[in-house]
């Protein structure tokens, strides 16, 4: 065992000797360090091959891998090199290896040629598929690697009828076949927009899964936009409003260049015409600014809030169709970069526009900018996605087509809200009408009533005007049957009348039995009165009677012509209302006592005394208590009575008569309206007493107002304020100064003229 051990000691110091300088201890650990780097290495090693030398591995499960970073890309400002020159060592030494996932170039003029390479690690070839996510490219060459060192050249882009691709796809599709081993491919692009390359390297069926996912949110995109501008083009259609057809072109529009940049409508509507497939995205862009700004300017309202503005979106608008026609004659480049600042200069000041209109308080434009904000970050992620700053989602694989949907959408939610506040202002409108149209029909029956009434006051007052003037005319004719014509002498000295007797004739020689002149004498007509006197009295009476009424009628006219001109006058004193009371009522007590009713006065309280017009009050009260007599039954009573308050007087003239309807109370005291005019004409009057009542208690700044039942009675009650009616017409007392000046004053008493201005019951 000893030889053993011994045995193997010289082996260890053998293995030690390789590293003489180090003890055992350390030998040992360095050793277990070397082991653990060239682990690390071998896990390496696969990656580090693949990122040095950008390899595309083709297997069966390649799904979708973008080829961005494992390109090497050459520029070719003269667009004149061929494959051989680019495969020459001196220009194979000039590629430059890629930093994006997507290489973009923006707009140029330049042809640009890619290289990678892919290997094949199984012992058969295997089928793969070359992507080129980028439609609008217009010449596409793809050189793929012979066994013999050679390339075979494949051709398309949108210069080339769609039937000349290798796979009818929206996008540029090569099905390729990688035999066992590493190939180098190149791939030339050059167009006359933008170059932006999302290369994707896909299996045959991961790339048929990939269709199976991929297709249905474009067609339900292309859906929500075939419907939104289905919906709004009925609406359009039903009421008549051009914002809507401004919106449904503008979804038409951009759903077009949609439809044209992802390559759809070559591949659908256009499949052989080139030209019109280089020409027509440029126009859709073109339409949908114009559009847009059109829309703009009514969705918003502009005019209302920034005409200014608005006068600029429509030039706008007019400018984006111009500069869309004529990118049908412009060369492709030129017309894209113009579209697209003019397109930044649109969104700017479609947005400005929305937000000085949201700060106004539209609330269209809320939904106007909130809209647009949506659009902006779709394409703000759509782009990040496409730059490869953020790794491929739903959200940014389709955040074009989101933002494009939630856009239109929210445009459609702000166009149906603007149909709400339509509803909403129509409603008021309507409401506004039908309150309009009530108070037409009321007013055209109030105006309707007083036509008849005008015409039943016509009625009534040529009634009252003609029964006393019957009077005045007739019987004077009566009395002139009484006077009968007889020859006569006058004498012209003392004008004294001689009569005549039978046969007997004037003579010159005759002197006048009266003055003794003579020749004063000559024939004379004269007419004597043959009636009885008592007769004669009583015809006079009655014309005296009658006259009385007519000027009683004739004034009542001219009292509401000053009332309705504003034109009667006051003459202001202290009234104590117990005297004016007793005398203005007092006349009327016969009056009452000839048709059997009384007339009671109830005791005035001391002191009562108010300031006005003392004729006008007496007029009133005559007024109502001749109204009260008139239309109360035989064995009725008539009460006057005076109410104190703090700062008014109230007189109350009741009755125990034929009373008022509650539809008639308000009415009787308009002008020319009475309650009945069978009424009217069974107890006379012309019916303006009532409306004068009431204008010469609102001159004196009071009020009138009258309860009443039909068949118990009626009690008209009269509030005037104690004050001067100067104190309520001070506002209007520098106007009529003048006036006052060239009136003067009746009777020592103040004339003071009051009108309009006048407010009732001021003190």
């Amino acid at each position: 065992m000893l030889t053993r051990m011994q045995s193997r000691r010289p082996q260890a110091q053998g293995n030690l000797s390789r590293f003489p300088y180090l003890s055992p201890w350390r030998a040992a650990h360095v050793r277990s360090w070397c082991i653990a780097l060239m682990t690390l290495v071998c896990w390496l090693q696969p990656n580090l091959a693949r990122a040095d030398e950008g390899l595309v591995i083709a297997t069966p499960e390649l799904a979708g891998e973008t080829l961005g970073t494992r390109l090497d890309i050459l520029e070719d400002t003269t667009g004149a090199l061929t494959i051989d020159e680019i495969t020459s060592p001196a220009l194979s030494e000039k590629f430059r290896r890629s930093h994006e996932n997507v290489p973009g170039f923006g707009l140029t003029k330049s042809a640009y040629w890619l290289r990678w390479k892919v290997a094949n690690q199984r012992a058969q070839a295997q089928r793969w598929l070359l992507e080129v996510g980028y439609p609008p490219l217009d010449d596409v060459r793809l050189f793929v690697p012979r066994p013999d060192g050679s390339f075979d050249l494949r051709q398309t882009g949108d210069h080339l009828p769609f039937a000349a691709r290798d796979i009818a796809y929206h996008n540029f599709l090569f099905e390729l076949d990688q035999p066992p081993g590493v190939a180098t491919y190149y791939l030339r692009v050059r167009t006359s927009g933008a170059i932006t390359l999302p290369l994707k390297a896909w299996s045959p069926n991961a790339f048929l899964q990939h269709l199976t996912t991929n297709q249905p949110p474009i067609w339900i995109f292309y859906g929500l936009m075939l419907v939104m501008a289905a919906y709004n083009l009925f609406l359009f259609l039903s009421i008549r409003e051009i914002t809507y057809l401004y919106y449904v072109c503008y979804i038409v529009c951009y759903a077009g260049f949609q439809f044209t940049l992802n390559g759809l409508s070559f591949q659908y509507f256009w499949p052989n015409q080139t030209w019109w497939n280089g020409k027509a995205l440029t126009l859709f862009i073109g339409l949908s600014f114009g559009f847009g700004a059109l829309f703009n300017r009514y969705f918003l309202t502009t005019w209302r809030w920034f005409p200014r503005l608005d006068r600029y979106l429509l030039f706008v608008g007019w400018a984006s169709f111009a500069l869309s026609l004529a990118s049908l004659v412009l060369e492709y480049a030129i017309s894209i970069r113009l579209l697209v600042v003019w397109g930044v200069h649109v969104v700017l000041v479609g947005l400005l526009s929305a937000a000085l209109a949201a700060a106004q308080g539209s609330r269209p434009a809320i939904f106007y900018v909130a809209s647009w904000l949506l659009l902006l970050a779709g394409i703000f992620f759509y782009l990040l996605r496409t730059l490869g700053v953020v790794p491929g989602s739903f959200f940014t694989d389709w955040g074009l087509q989101l933002g494009a949907s939630l856009e239109v959408t929210l445009l459609s939610l702000g166009l149906a809200d603007r149909i709400n506040m339509m509803r909403g202002d129509l409603e008021v409108l309507n409401r506004q009408l039908t309150l309009n149209v009530n108070e037409l029909s009321t007013a055209l029956d109030r105006a309707e009533s007083a036509t008849r009434a005008k015409s039943d006051f016509l009625a009534n007052v040529s009634h009252e005007l003609r029964t006393p003037l019957n009077a005045i005319i007739n019987i004077p004719e009566g009395l002139l049957e009484d006077f009968r014509e007889t020859s006569a002498v006058l004498c012209d000295g003392c004008k004294t009348i001689f009569a005549l007797e039978a046969g007997e004739h004037p003579s010159d020689e005759r002197p006048c039995p009266e003055c003794r002149a003579v020749g004063t004498l000559r024939a004379h007509k004269a007419w004597t009165y043959q009636g009885k006197a008592e007769e004669t009295a009583r015809y006079l009476g009655y014309i005296h009677k009658s006259s009385k009424h007519l000027l009683a009628v004739v004034s009542s006219i001219l009292d509401l012509s000053k009332l309705e001109a504003e034109r009667m006058e006051l003459h202001v004193e202290n009234i104590e209302l117990a005297a004016l009371l007793d005398d203005t009522v007092s006349p009327l007590q016969q009056l009452a006592a000839a048709q059997g009713v009384e007339v009671a006065i109830a005791p005035v309280p001391q002191g009562s005394r108010i300031q006005g017009d003392r004729v006008k009050i007496a007029q009133i009260v005559v007024n109502l208590v001749g109204n009260a007599i008139k239309f109360s039954h035989q064995g009725g009573e008539v009460r006057v009575e005076v109410e104190a308050e703090v700062d008014a007087h109230v007189i109350r003239v009741s009755d125990e008569g034929i009373g008022i309807a509650p539809s008639d109370r308000e009415r009787i005291f308009e002008s020319f309206s009475q309650v009945d005019s069978s009424n009217t004409r069974k107890f006379g009057g012309t019916g303006l007493g009532l409306t004068i009542s009431k204008k010469l208690v609102e001159l004196h700044g009071g009020s009138i107002w009258v309860d009443s039942e039909l068949g118990r009675g009626s009690t008209f009650s009269v509030r005037l304020p104690n004050g001067h009616p100067r104190a309520r017409t001070e506002e209007v007392a520098p106007a009529i100064s003048a006036e006052n000046h060239r009136l003067g004053t009746r009777d020592g008493r103040a004339s003071v003229r009051t009108g309009k201005l006048a407010a009732p019951g001021a003190q």
